[in-house]
């Protein structure tokens, strides 16, 4: 087959990839997956996608290969061909998939380790036995994070064995203190948690974070006079501290005196025009529920804007048998290009659920310029 025809050969393989994707990442998860099998098994929807698109798949021009005069022989030729350029482009397909699916169960697994952090410590602050549907709450969340915990390791070492290297998610590391004290209750004394155990930091005016990072660097003393609310302690005197804004894909975050990483929306980001390196000045700490809010206003520009970080604005989403994708900026009127070449980007399902996205939404994407396929979309504009 030509090379024309190599681009809608791809769109092909990608078409039936999707619809095989479950059973595929499943059996790869499992060990049994093979790809020649798959293929096999696809047989069917691959001669009607051939027979509903002969001319972008197979047409050369030349009047032997019409659809209309080939002989069985031929077409089974054809068809054993356009099999066999699937199998090519597959395993790039199918190694995408699982990068996407790896940074998505990341970031199920740091927001679901926080819910069984606050969940264990919101039992352990209780002065009587927790009731089973906190426990089983609890234990439902466990569970979910070991299935999660399971397929990162069972995509880590497909890549090991496939010897291609995988960067973590690009957001702020979530950690927890190394133990959790506390006191044995004599008698009636209520059972209490030591200071060091839970600790919080957030954006001030953040609806819910897409990730919310918690650190408390263990055994650190507290000199400073400090306000301690049901979950978190707030620190008074790191207001007027100026610190150096850092910028993920999609939010940012700062790390504040008490070297707490503390969380930065995107909408925050936007409404006051924070880049990468700037400096910017915390004017209010506050408790906000059980967890501390850090409001920031901007203090000095430094044009220290990451190299490695692209982001294209007012992209449009579109859609096809692949899913949504974005290839249009500026509403519509230009094409995306990076690194000299026009770009298709299909959209992650994990912004697309967040977001709500359909086709027609106009966002803005971000991406690592070592690793296009990190794209996200860091804001959907209501127009």
């Amino acid at each position: 087959m030509t090379g024309k025809n190599q681009e809608h050969i791809q769109t092909l393989a990608e078409t039936i990839f999707n619809m095989g994707r479950e059973s595929i990442m499943n059996n790869i998860m499992d060990g049994t997956f093979n790809l020649d099998d798959f293929v096999e098994s696809q047989e069917g929807n691959i001669r009607k996608e051939l027979d509903e698109n002969w001319e972008t798949l197979v047409g050369t021009g030349n009047p032997y290969w019409d659809r209309g005069s080939i002989t069985e022989n031929d077409l089974k030729f054809i068809m054993g061909r356009l099999m066999h350029e699937l199998c090519l482009k597959l395993p790039e397909i199918i190694k995408k998939a699982l990068k996407e699916g790896y940074h998505a169960w990341q970031l199920e697994y740091v927001e679901t380790l926080t819910q069984v952090k606050d969940l264990t410590v919101s039992l352990c602050q209780k002065e009587n036995v927790g009731s089973t549907r906190e426990l089983m709450n609890l234990q439902t969340k466990v569970l979910f994070l070991q299935s999660v915990s399971s397929l990162i390791e069972k995509a880590r070492l497909f890549f090991t064995a496939q010897q291609l290297k995988i960067d973590p998610v690009a957001i702020p590391v979530l950690t927890f203190p190394s133990e959790l004290e506390i006191k044995v209750a004599q008698a009636n004394e209520p059972i209490e948690i030591s200071e060091i155990a839970v600790t919080a930091s957030v954006s001030a005016t953040s609806p819910t974070p897409e990730t919310q990072i918690e650190s408390t660097p263990t055994g650190r003393k507290k000199t400073t006079k400090t306000t301690t609310g049901n979950e978190g302690t707030m620190n008074e005197n790191e207001i007027g501290t100026v610190h150096i804004f850092e910028r993920s894909l999609v939010n940012g975050f700062v790390n504040t005196v008490e070297y707490k990483p503390a969380f930065v929306p995107e909408k925050i980001i936007r409404e006051r025009d924070f880049e990468h390196g700037d400096k910017i000045r915390v004017v209010n700490v506050r408790p906000v529920g059980d967890k501390i809010h850090y409001d920031f206003e901007l203090a000095e520009k430094t044009n220290s804007h990451p190299s490695h970080r692209i982001q294209i604005n007012l992209c449009i989403v579109e859609q096809d048998t692949g899913g949504l994708f974005v290839q249009r900026a500026d509403s519509g009127q230009t094409k995306v290009v990076f690194d000299g070449a026009e770009r298709k980007f299909y959209l992650k399902e994990h912004d697309i659920t967040r977001l709500k996205l359909t086709g027609g939404d106009i966002v803005d994407i971000a991406f690592w310029s070592n690793d296009p396929e990190t794209v996200r979309v860091v804001w959907k504009h209501y127009i």
